[in-house]
């Protein structure tokens, strides 16, 4: 972390080209989805908000796309949001590492490596919609790519994510 934190503080920006991939998923804005159940999980004093964009996606909080934030302000430190945007990269990637429409269940699901690329200084207390998906899975091993993104669709981070998933 104190590497991540060192860089997001040493990066200077520099003039150059500004261009991204196309736009996030077509997905309702937060404002008009209810927040998921988290309290199983995370109890009733979580310091983050979650709004599944599919709440109809095997009643599952944690499908992707979702919309996430933190709850209360977060102040004005490039590192400090950058820390936060790492662990909120961290929900529900085991699962997206899976083989699409897969119902297998798993005894073991861990996560292997997990790399994010910041591309724009994030702000973790406005609404980021993050969506992974599957890129293989083989064996007992998964791999899943995605993003953050603002609300008007600004790519903030990539991710990916390598997971180990036994039965």
């Amino acid at each position: 972390m104190a590497s991540l934190l060192g860089a997001c503080q040493r990066r200077v920006p520099e003039p150059g080209e500004s261009w991204q991939a196309a736009g996030p998923p077509a997905v309702p804005p937060p404002h008009e989805l209810e927040p998921a159940g988290l309290s199983r999980l995370f109890g009733d004093d979580r310091p983050f908000e979650l709004r599944p964009a599919d709440p109809s996606k095997d009643g599952a909080p944690f499908a992707h796309p979702f919309w996430v934030r933190v709850t209360e302000p977060v102040a004005d430190d490039p590192a400090l949001h950058a820390g936060l945007l790492t662990f909120l990269s961290d929900i529900a990637v085991v699962n997206a590492a899976r083989a699409p429409l897969s119902r297998t269940r798993y005894g073991l699901l861990v996560s292997l490596d997990h790399s994010i690329w910041f591309h724009r200084p994030p702000r973790v207390d406005q609404w980021l919609l993050y969506d992974m998906g599957s890129v293989a899975h083989v064996g007992s091993r998964g791999l899943a790519t995605g993003s953050m993104r603002t609300t008007d669709g600004t790519l903030i981070a990539s991710i990916v994510q390598e997971v180990l998933l036994r039965r």
